[in-house]
């Protein structure tokens, strides 16, 4: 958990680093389960990014989508690699693109950002950097700060941490 989490809220994935987004890579050989690229302007700690996703957004090779299997810390504005679960497809070039993505279900938040991506309902309390199971199906008890009816579709609330709020049809 990112955050203290209250038992019955809608928890959701971090958000996305954007200065992570559209990283030049240097090299990514096909079969390999290796990319080699430029870092942004970003530092973060080995295994921040473990078991998230690297895709390849533009250039040669561009809609691969990787399970990252470890990346090291990140230095800013430097060289770096980053390790796959699987091979790579089609080989990458200088027109490639890289995009890290951390794991949606890392550091989950109780947040009042209508914008981040809910992951699931808290079935006990939780304490931060602690770990757990969170419902993401089925009946469940969710907090609302609003009247919810039985059977209405509901989203994040973004007002108020953890809350959802009624649905309407577009």
């Amino acid at each position: 958990m990112g955050e203290a989490i209250t038992i019955g809220r809608l928890c959701t994935g971090p958000a996305i680093n954007t200065s992570l987004a559209t990283m030049a890579v240097i090299t990514g050989t096909a079969s390999d389960d290796e990319i080699n690229f430029t870092n942004a302007a970003t530092t973060t700690t080995a295994g921040y990014f473990d078991e998230g996703y690297a895709t390849i957004s533009f250039g040669t090779g561009a809609g691969q989508i990787f399970k990252i299997q470890r990346l090291p810390a990140l230095v800013s504005a430097a060289s770096s690699y980053v390790y796959l679960d699987d091979p790579i497809v089609t080989a990458l070039d200088t027109t490639s693109k890289l995009d890290l993505v951390q794991n949606p279900n890392s550091q989950v938040l109780m947040t009042a950002t209508a914008t981040l991506e809910p992951v699931g309902v808290s079935l006990i309390g939780f304490t931060t950097q602690y770990y757990g199971w969170l419902q993401t199906r089925g009946v469940s008890a969710v907090y609302s700060d609003a009247t919810v009816a039985a059977g209405t579709w509901f989203f994040n609330d973004g007002s108020v941490a953890g809350a959802v709020d009624v649905g309407t049809e577009a």
